[in-house]
C-alpha cells in the first residue's frame, strides 16, 4: 500500500479536477489545472478532488501517491504523461527524453494503468541526454 508524507501547498482549481486526485498538475494564470502534455512543467501531484474554484491541495516534495499510466518498476524516474498520469521519464536504452520534466523516483512499483504507486517527489527538471 502506498504511503504519503509530502510538503503541500493550496491553490485555486482552474478547472473541474474532481476525477484527477493523485495526478500531476501545473499552473495556468495562477490556478491549478491538469498536466496536458507529456513531460509538462508540473508543480506537483493533486491530493484532493476539487471542482472549479475550490481549493486544490498539491504535494510538491516528499512521498506521495501517484496514479500511473502503466506498469513501472521501483527506482524509475517519473514524469507526467499527456493525461497527468505518471510515466517513465527515461527511454529503455538510457537516453534522455528532451523536454521532459522529471518529477521524482518511484519508491513502490506500479502494476498497471490507473494504479496508485508511491513516488518520492523531487523535481529535477529536464532529463539529461545521456545518463551515467
Amino acid at each position: 500500500m502506498a504511503t504519503q508524507n509530502p510538503m503541500m501547498e493550496t491553490f485555486e482549481a482552474g478547472a473541474d479536477l474532481s476525477s484527477h486526485q493523485f495526478k500531476f498538475v501545473k499552473l495556468s494564470s495562477g490556478k491549478v489545472i491538469l498536466c496536458s502534455a507529456a513531460g509538462d512543467d508540473s508543480i506537483g501531484i493533486l491530493q484532493n478532488n476539487p471542482t472549479l474554484g475550490q481549493p486544490a491541495t498539491v504535494a510538491y516534495y516528499g512521498k506521495s501517491k501517484v496514479k500511473m499510466a502503466g506498469a513501472l518498476a521501483v527506482d524509475s524516474l517519473v514524469k507526467s504523461d499527456a493525461n497527468g498520469l505518471g510515466a517513465v521519464a527515461v527511454k529503455a536504452n538510457g537516453a534522455g527524453i528532451t523536454g521532459s520534466n522529471v518529477m521524482g523516483t518511484l519508491t513502490k512499483a506500479s502494476g498497471g494503468a490507473n494504479e496508485i504507486a508511491e513516488i518520492f517527489l523531487r523535481p529535477m527538471g529536464a532529463v539529461p541526454t545521456t545518463l551515467g
